[in-house]
């Protein structure tokens, strides 16, 4: 038999266990999406848009001044972002500038940014699971984070679009019970393939030696009754007689 599996053979197999795969799909893929949605927690999340600023002098007025600003502005967007997202001293100061008891490391997972290589503008989101430590955490951000970069002479930050009330966002149940279907379908389907593939090794009937190797018979194992097996002189004798 080939090593190679085909398409075809992994179809078949899918097939014959059509029926088991759709109820233990279903039913734990049910049973996870219920269990994750009732200990889901909701987060209050709100965004804001900064736009980094830089001046060359004069020469910002020309086409060539602007085009330099913006390749300046977005070969250092990365250096602005890593500092406040990873100086302890400014998520420190945050902290205590919103008068909130949070670690500097789990002020670094409430917040995040995303920026593109070709603008001068930076999405912050700021996200916790109180509505109040969300909107205190923003405004001090707001106070907090121009003043830190200035100090760097990196920049000037802007907020263009501030910080507004707190929305509820929570994963929904159809994210969660799509997802648990396609992980469960997947995990079930692996497993179904190996035992299919496992049982086609084993040779179940003597015909399926000439059908699976393309083996010819030349002979059979004769069929002795009971234990007694006749000698070849006892033979000779019997057909003396």
């Amino acid at each position: 038999m080939s090593n190679e599996i085909s398409l075809i053979q992994i179809f078949k197999i899918l097939k014959r266990y059509l029926v088991l795969i759709a109820i233990i799909t279903i039913t734990v893929a049910t049973a996870i999406t219920i269990v994750l949605s009732v200990n889901s927690k909701p987060s209050y999340v709100a965004s804001a848009k900064i736009i980094i600023n830089n001046s060359y002098g004069d020469n910002i007025l020309t086409p060539s001044g602007n085009i330099n600003e913006l390749n300046y502005t977005t070969s250092v967007i990365p250096t602005i972002v890593d500092l406040l997202s990873s100086n302890n001293d400014f998520l420190d100061n945050v902290s205590e500038n919103a008068g909130v008891r949070i670690s500097s490391a789990s002020m670094q997972s409430m917040i995040s940014y995303k920026y593109s290589d070709t603008s001068k503008i930076v999405v912050v989101t700021v996200s916790s699971g109180s509505k109040d430590t969300t909107s205190k955490i923003c405004s001090a951000y707001t106070d907090t984070a121009p003043d830190f970069i200035s100090h760097y002479n990196l920049g000037e930050l802007q907020f263009v679009d501030s910080f507004r009330t707190p929305r509820e966002s929570s994963t929904s149940t159809l994210k969660i019970a799509l997802s648990s279907f396609v992980l469960v379908l997947a995990v079930t389907c692996g497993v179904f393939l190996i035992i299919g593939f496992m049982k086609e090794r084993f040779v179940t009937e003597n015909t399926d030696l000439s059908g699976r190797y393309n083996l010819p018979i030349i002979g059979t194992i004769p069929s002795f009754n009971g234990d007694s097996v006749t000698s070849d002189s006892e033979e000779d004798e019997s057909r003396e007689k």
